[in-house]
């Protein structure tokens, strides 16, 4: 069986069965470094990986959504952290659905800069990654970080449109939009203290766990706001956020290390820490193009309830998850189903 899909099953609301007509594909997309002042790209490249999923026989579904789902994680998470979400909208009939590693992480090369972590390089490599598509609009779900670079994406996407307008300009190859947004615990204000918290394990040279069970139990301290996982799902936690390391003369398995270059902290660690009030960026969204459907987890840090009131008047739908802080993890049928319901909806 694929390696991706022995991943996914390791999650004991998702079984073999579903897979019957999904395919799944490791894909990579090359980008390129931008400069210090982010605006122009250097000599430079990367790929960023991506895990596409589909339909093996299209015409045994009736009613298939063309629109692609784009799914991208938070801070120190993957794409993998979405593969139960894809399993299942693939099989509600969506087309295709990307689980994207943003650089540093995963499978995805790394910066040649460590100080060139940041939205800026982010939101030019998803912007890159969508025209790609050639699609008019997507779907996408995005927890923390990925929330967060759906909303600048989203506000610059509304400015471009609104000129394109102005201008009467009919044709734009470039421009296109998000259509529905699925925000997963984050919002246009990020409090310093969760900043702070983020920072003591973000920002932390990790050296290798023995055991993959070491690597669980790290991550169940550090992700405890995530809530009550089952067993099966810390164990599916560890085992996509680790990479085995080998002993270079034997090939014999050493230890675990976690995925990420510990460098992409500089985001949050390289400045004094402070509240980060982001609204102006919200406000230039354009809700009527762009519908919103927020989740928050109820003890959250970062999505706080003040927050989360001053966002409710511009969106289509939300859900609280009681006993939860940041983030709801994505992985259970009760916190899945919701999104799968929204995204199904007619516009």
């Amino acid at each position: 069986m694929n390696p991706i899909f022995e991943k996914t099953i390791l999650l004991p609301n998702i079984t073999e069965e579903v897979f019957s007509n999904v395919k799944v594909e490791k894909k990579f997309f090359k980008c390129f470094e931008l400069d210090d002042d982010n605006k122009t790209p250097i000599d430079y490249s990367y790929d960023m990986a991506y895990t596409e999923w589909s339909m093996i026989n299209e015409d045994s579904v009736e009613n298939i959504n063309p629109v692609p789902v784009v799914c991208v994680h938070g801070l120190t998470r993957l794409g993998a952290d979405f593969y139960p979400i894809a399993v299942k909208l693939i099989n509600s009939g969506r087309k295709t659905v990307y689980c994207v590693d943003i650089v540093g992480r995963g499978m995805s090369g790394k910066l040649k800069e460590g100080k060139h972590y940041g939205y800026p390089q982010y939101c030019y490599d998803m912007t890159k990654f969508v025209e790609s598509l050639n699609v008019e609009y997507v779907d996408w779900v995005g927890t923390s970080m990925g929330g967060l670079i759906a909303m600048f994406l989203s506000s610059q996407q509304s400015v471009l449109m609104n000129k394109q307008n102005e201008n009467n300009n009919e044709e734009n190859e470039n421009i296109w939009y998000i259509r529905k947004l699925v925000m997963n615990d984050i919002g246009p204000f990020v409090p310093k203290e969760a900043i702070l918290r983020l920072s003591k394990y973000a920002g932390k040279e990790i050296p290798p766990f023995k055991t993959l069970k070491e690597v669980e139990n790290y991550y169940r301290e550090i992700f405890a706001p995530f809530g009550d996982l089952t067993d099966e799902e810390w164990n599916y936690l560890a085992t996509i956020s680790s990479n085995e390391t080998e002993d270079k003369e034997s090939s014999e398995i050493t230890g675990y290390k976690l995925h990420f270059d510990v460098r992409l902290s500089n985001a949050i660690t390289g400045v004094n820490a402070a509240d980060i009030d982001l609204f102006a960026f919200w406000n230039m969204i354009n809700f009527d193009l762009t519908k919103i459907f927020l989740i928050r987890g109820v003890e959250s840090d970062i999505l706080l309830q003040d927050t989360f009131d001053k966002m409710k008047p511009s969106l289509q739908s939300f859900l609280e998850i009681e006993n939860v802080g940041h983030a709801p993890a994505l992985y259970s049928d009760e916190q899945i189903d919701p999104i799968i319901s929204y995204l199904s909806q007619e516009q």
